[in-house]
């Protein structure tokens, strides 16, 4: 094994790993008795999760800056614990959340107390049960900072690299000092192989080189629960010139430079024993054995995916093999270019103000000015509105980036249909039709927001069930935007998800009379929207 440690000058001989600077003073507010934080423990507020998350803050974060010595923090961290866990799964369980940050910060907390038993480890002399404390120890840490990404994920903050950077120094420590293999102590895992440093490692990594900023509300999560039984499979070795490069990364062990795409004419600027290579091409071969079965049998799919239909469940897997494999290039050069313009995000906030229907229309003298708060919805719409002033930061023939505050919306915007407008008047040769393939935080509280062109003519229709009386049903109707591409075999028509049905028949009540049509193939589905071939009945 390889020490890059002991490479440190001689001031630092054993590894530290980051820990929040102590505090000048002692705070008396801090407990360090496992006895009376137990008691603590028992009256905090599970119940409302923000102030639970604002009371494990207070309280372990001044533990972590605790210049005093602290005898018991293996039992003091036990004891945070159950309620980081419950905020940790409570974010995609509950109804009632704290915010996605506090939360985060929970996770960090917990991260760093953990690494404050490392360092406390690598300074005391070793003996087998410190050994174990130690893997233990690095363990944890890891679980709290994959846990503080997937969070980040869900956060519009996947591009964040300290999580990586820790995670990597912390498990190149435990490779050397042969930790890596040795099954831990943790109650969320099932089976005992997969609470190892290396399998919980090796999900981090396949979690990250997904690429979350694609993945739609609550798929990283479920892609991370998904992985947790594939993580064993991935292989981590040394480069080599003979190597397959399919399926392969450059890891930095000392998690400063960002995972890539392995090629073998790169290999001389690979130096061991500080670089690897993340091979998993075996765990694609299972997804691609998954993908096989849920064809054949709705019964194969993953537990994890229950929530998901068959088709987004084969969706689902059939694009995380594409973000491991493939790097899609712009099919048209992106210029730079500025200005404001107005957006709607959802089907029914672009069909309505397509029909006219938006109370955009009572305003269209209105002069939009760069004055006004870039991002923020228009206080003039009416309740279900959803006009939002964006910034262009580039733009293509396929696409466009957008820069819009993150508090004008909400966190279910990956997969949103969009409609764009850079007039107040409606004038169909400036509208342009969308959807939000990625988001992520860009600084100053903006999100860069990244639009795929849907081409062809925009019509708004409404659409009622053939078979239903309105008398039966107070709201039948349901807009939807018709793509028209100059033939029927290219045209297509894009509806609230859940709405279509293959098969049956719907009346567009535009025409007189009314003609009908019926879905023949789905073409498009994200979470908030489909998009059908079309025939008329």
């Amino acid at each position: 094994m390889f020490d890059f440690f002991s490479q440190r000058p001689p001031v630092q001989k054993q590894p530290q790993f980051f820990v929040p600077k102590a505090d000048p003073f002692e705070n008396p507010l801090v407990e360090t008795d496992p006895h009376q934080l137990a008691q603590w423990a028992t009256a905090l507020p599970f119940a409302n999760p923000q102030q639970l998350a604002e009371n494990v803050i207070t309280s372990l974060s001044r533990l972590n800056r605790f210049p005093g010595q602290v005898k018991k923090r293996d039992e003091l961290m036990q004891i945070y614990v159950t309620p980081a866990i419950r905020l940790a799964h409570g974010t995609s369980q509950r109804k009632q959340q704290a915010p996605i940050s506090l939360v985060r910060r929970v996770m960090l907390e917990m991260a760093y107390g953990y690494c404050h038993i490392v360092n406390q480890c690598i300074s005391s002399k070793q003996n087998k049960k410190s050994v174990q404390r130690l893997g233990q120890a690095i363990y944890d840490a890891n679980k709290y900072f994959t846990l503080e990404y997937l969070l980040a994920c869900e956060d519009f903050d996947c591009r964040c690299v300290s999580p990586y950077q820790h995670i990597s120094r912390l498990m190149t420590y435990a490779w050397e000092q042969n930790l890596h293999l040795l099954e831990m102590e943790d109650h969320d895992q099932s089976e005992s192989h997969q609470a190892t440093i290396s399998h919980q490692y090796n999900r981090f990594l396949l979690l990250l080189l997904l690429d979350p900023c694609h993945l739609q509300e609550g798929e990283p999560r479920i892609c991370f629960d998904y992985l947790n039984s594939l993580a064993g499979e991935a292989l981590i070795t040394a480069p080599d010139q003979d190597e397959d490069a399919t399926g392969r990364y450059v890891i930095d062990r000392l998690g400063e430079v960002p995972p890539y795409l392995y090629h073998p004419d790169c290999l001389e600027n690979l130096p061991l024993p500080r670089f690897t290579l993340f091979d998993l091409s075996p765990v694609s071969k299972t997804l691609h054995q998954q993908l096989r079965l849920m064809e054949q049998s709705e019964q194969s799919k993953p537990i994890c995916m229950n929530r998901l239909t068959t088709k987004e469940a084969n969706n689902l897997l059939a694009r995380m093999l594409k973000s491991w494999h493939i790097r899609l290039k712009r099919d048209s050069e992106r210029h730079n270019t500025s200005g404001q313009i107005m957006v709607w995000i959802g089907v029914q906030n672009a069909y309505q103000y397509l029909v006219g229907q938006s109370a955009n229309n009572e305003h269209g003298d209105e002069e939009i000015t760069m004055t006004q708060p870039v991002g923020m919805r228009d206080s003039t719409l009416g309740a279900g509105s959803s006009r939002i002033l964006a910034l262009r930061s580039n733009q293509s023939r396929s696409g466009v980036a957008l820069r819009i505050p993150r508090q004008a919306i909400s966190k279910d915007l990956i997969g949103q249909l969009i409609l764009i407008s850079t007039h107040e008047t409606k004038q169909g040769s400036d509208w342009k039709l969308g959807v939000v393939k990625r988001a992520m935080n860009c600084g100053d509280n903006l999100l860069e927001v990244g639009v795929q062109f849907v081409a062809g003519k925009l019509e708004p229709i409404t659409l009622r069930l053939a078979k239903q009386q309105t008398e039966e049903d107070p709201n039948p109707d349901q807009g939807g935007i018709f793509i028209d591409q100059g033939h029927n075999n290219r045209s297509s028509l894009i509806v609230p998800k859940h709405f279509f049905v293959i098969g049956q028949e719907y009346r567009v009540e535009e025409m007189v009379p009314s003609s009908s049509i019926s879905p023949m193939q789905q073409l498009e589905t994200t979470a908030h929207f489909e998009r059908f071939r079309i025939k008329s009945v």
